[in-house]
């Protein structure tokens, strides 16, 4: 992937209310990129009328978009949006929770600059990762796993100075072709939808992001039917919580999420297994491996 330093790039940032995290999130943005971008907000219903007043304002600023939801949908919601804001000509794209810090600029560089440059050195990166400061969490019982999970990734192998380890909504540069649908498409389990010769990294511990969303776990319940929503919307999702935000909500809707998630989970999985299988009848035996095919 060549890096055009005049076209800018689509950084999609997902939103369910938290007026807070999204303006410190945005602001960091704004702030602390130097690459051309354009910001595209994808806002999954949110009903807090803070956050709603803040997106409206938004809204009317040079260079972003607000794309409003109907529902909420978690990465179903960038399905659209992606649909409608990425060009033909885009080769690349960032997508975002609404709670990351981005760092500051450092050795001339921004940090978007910093991962299209990693990615151009490294073309079977095909997903790139800010890496998390994981400061907060430390010697915090509430964060134990977290902690312990988080800390594995940075034991795993690496390309060029990148850790393969797996991320999920919390900032990553994409290559437009890296999922197996050959589109920009998002599901619960996408994850393992990328194509075979492409890899998901987060960089090294030089270049890390402030995951603002741990802080607010650990709060007093000021917004929990906004925690209940979010609770049932990743049960029908299958998607994953931390133990830290479950703490935080009734012991009905973490009964739910723990009864009805695996479910819904193996519902998902036989969605994508058919979509890798769809791919893998298409391109097998010759076109697997594009960057080997395109090598030649």
């Amino acid at each position: 992937m060549s890096i055009d330093k005049g076209k800018p790039i689509k950084i999609f940032v997902m939103c369910r209310n938290k007026k807070r995290e999204l303006n410190m999130c945005i602001n960091s943005i704004i702030l602390r990129t130097r690459h051309p971008f354009e910001i595209i907000i994808v806002d999954n219903a949110s009903d807090d009328i803070d956050t709603i007043r803040y997106l409206n304002s938004l809204s009317k600023q040079s260079g972003i978009q607000v794309h409003r939801n109907r529902n909420n949908l978690w990465v179903l919601g960038l399905n659209p949006a992606l649909k409608k804001y990425l060009n033909e000509g885009d080769n690349s794209y960032v997508v975002t929770d609404g709670d990351i810090v981005l760092p500051m600029p450092r050795g001339g560089m921004c940090w978007l600059e910093r991962l299209l440059v990693e990615m151009s050195n490294n073309p079977v990166i095909g997903k790139l990762g800010l890496s998390l400061d994981l400061g907060y969490l430390a010697n915090k019982p509430l964060f134990s796993k977290t902690f312990e999970r988080e800390k594995t990734y940075y034991q795993n192998l690496k390309i060029g100075d990148n850790y393969i380890a797996p991320v999920d909504t919390t900032l990553a540069l994409y290559r437009t072709d890296y999922f197996v649908m050959n589109i920009p498409r998002f599901y619960p389990g996408h994850g393992v939808l990328a194509k075979p010769h492409y890899y998901c990294c987060r960089t090294a511990d030089s270049l890390v992001a402030k995951h603002v969303g741990w802080r607010s776990y650990s709060e007093t319940q000021t917004q929990r039917s906004d925690d209940v929503s979010k609770v049932i919307c990743f049960t029908l999702m299958g998607a994953y919580l931390d133990e830290a935000f479950l703490e935080k909500v009734p012991l009905f809707y973490r009964l739910f999420f723990k009864f009805f998630r695996p479910i819904s989970r193996a519902l998902w999985a036989v969605l994508v297994l058919s979509l890798q299988l769809i791919w893998f009848v298409r391109n097998s035996p010759t076109r697997l491996n594009e960057c080997q095919r395109k090598a030649k």
